[in-house]
């Protein structure tokens, strides 16, 4: 006869694997997303700018050194909160601009409506920037239950304005309501106190959290507070001092915020995920990106590897993570966190990547096909409907055009396609300040193939296409295979309506259809 006590060592034994793999119960999920910082303007990437907060954060969880976003602020975001391509989204080409009606589509649910269902509440503190042409698109009316912060993708850090027309115009929220209150108010520190208002009420209520922090800076304009500017006074290039000032005024916050989880007795039970959302831009705004090639807004590593990290004391594992991670993991990934599951989505979930080391799930990226960006006559022909703004699909008849713009990452192989302006590597600031300083951008104008082995070559200095044809082929055909999926894109017309409007009688960006 079968012993009570052996059953119950038996079923223990059972469950504990399946334990040991759980999730713990919806943990607090803050992402912190900084604007336009370079991977080489952080304390763990030998930089030479102060981000002691950061690099603690990073030493006491898993850095990621293969994570990829896109080049640009918008479609970034839009990819981050949907979990899609931009092929999927319809947001090929350029980056989402305030007087073009355009933002994350309608259909897509994003990161914060999937956690509302699961009983979280949802805070989006900073920049947007995933459209606001009609109040549909506003972040309240995208799963988020408040708002602090800026619509547009840049303006004044202290006025937090955005110019039309030679006017300035105010561009800050309370929720749906403008916040003119807010002048003078550093937006690093003003988002930092409204961080801490939400832990305060997340302490007090129970419930859980997610928290996205878009900090505005350290993009253009470069603008800091005083005291922070002078502890970098030994730095001669203005824009790379106030830059530098910046970054550690953003440390600073992290580190407030940090002690404020702490002190909330929250912090045990919380999940912070850090993230750039695109390379710095290093040809005029201070950044550094050294020693990878190109710049923010192009398809080489500086401007798509991203500083990012994740830590928690939920987990135990430390150290570097070489796994392929794009930003559209985080939605299937922060999903998981919270006990449910999506699917149809370009992401994959990595929380089993990051908190055990098994291998990535992802072994592709698709960052872009972007037919609206062509050398060829054809084919710009062929997409002047699009320009138009009627979301013509184009390419599948006339097959991959390898003169359009067009970048994949397939385990350690890299294809770029089209023209780049860009691909220049700029001197690293440390140590070669006047180079630096003095580094003018040419443009190549030339439309090509370019292959590239990442493992071995990540700064992206030997073109292989030549050499292995081969490679270039195979990756062609998944690029045309993926294209055949992809969205019309949306690109309208700027719209006779966009201006300035009035709201609670200030005069403020909002949406103007």
């Amino acid at each position: 006869m079968t012993s009570p006590h052996f059953l119950q060592v038996l079923i223990l034994q059972l469950l504990l694997p399946l334990c040991s793999s759980l999730t713990p119960t919806k943990p607090h999920i803050i992402m912190i997303m900084a604007d336009d910082l370079g991977w080489n303007d952080v304390g763990f990437h030998n930089g030479d700018i102060s981000t002691p907060n950061i690099d603690s954060l990073a030493a006491k969880g898993v850095i990621l050194n293969n994570y990829y976003t896109a080049p640009n602020c918008g479609p970034s975001r839009a990819q981050f909160l949907t979990g899609r391509y931009l092929t999927h989204l319809g947001l090929q080409h350029k980056n989402l601009q305030p007087c073009r009606p355009s933002g994350i589509p309608l259909s897509e649910t994003t990161i914060a409506d999937e956690l509302r269902d699961l009983g979280y509440k949802n805070h989006l503190i900073g920049k947007w920037h995933g459209g606001f042409h009609t109040p549909d698109y506003l972040p309240t009316n995208r799963g988020f239950d408040s708002f602090r912060g800026m619509l547009n993708g840049l303006g004044d850090h202290f006025t937090h304005k955005k110019g039309f027309k030679g006017k300035k115009v105010l561009d800050f929220y309370n929720d749906t309501i403008p916040n003119p209150g807010a002048s003078g108010q550093y937006s690093t520190f003003y988002y930092e106190r409204r961080a801490h208002e939400v832990i305060d009420e997340h302490s007090q209520n129970g419930l859980p959290m997610f928290m996205f922090l878009s900090f505005q800076a350290p993009h253009q304009p470069n603008q800091a507070p005083q005291r922070f500017i002078d502890m970098y006074n030994h730095i001669e290039d203005r824009g790379r001092r106030t830059y530098a000032a910046m970054v550690t005024a953003m440390d600073s916050a992290i580190g407030s915020l940090v002690r404020k989880l702490t002190a909330s007795n929250m912090m045990k039970k919380t999940v912070i995920v850090f993230s750039t959302d695109n390379g710095g831009q290093a040809l005029r705004g201070g950044a550094s990106n050294y020693p990878l090639r190109g710049n923010k807004g192009t398809y080489y590593e500086a401007g798509v590897r991203g500083v990012g990290f994740v830590s928690s004391p939920l987990i135990k594992r430390r150290g570097i993570s070489d796994a392929l991670i794009h930003i559209t993991d985080w939605k299937p990934t922060f999903v998981h966190m919270a006990g449910g599951q999506v699917t149809n989505l370009d992401g994959f979930n990595q929380w089993p990547t990051i908190v055990k080391g098994t291998p990535s799930p992802r072994s592709e990226i698709i960052f872009n096909i972007d037919p609206l960006d062509v050398a060829s006559r054809e084919l710009k022909r062929a997409t002047k409907k699009i320009v138009k703004g009627l979301g013509v699909r184009v390419g599948d008849a006339l097959g991959f055009n390898t003169k359009q713009l067009a970048a994949i990452r397939y385990r350690d192989w890299k294809l770029i396609t089209g023209k780049i302006d860009f691909d220049g590597l700029i001197p690293n600031p440390k140590t070669h300040l006047h180079a630096y300083s003095n580094f003018r951008k040419w443009k190549n104008g030339r439309a090509s193939v370019r292959l590239f082995n990442i493992r071995n070559d990540p700064t992206e200095s030997h073109d292989l296409s030549s050499t292995h044809p081969d490679i270039v082929q195979m990756l062609v055909r998944r690029l045309s295979d993926h294209q055949l999926s992809a969205s019309p894109v949306v690109f309208p017309s700027r719209h006779r309506l966009c201006r300035p409007q009035i709201i609670a009688g200030v005069e403020v960006w909002g949406p103007y259809i």
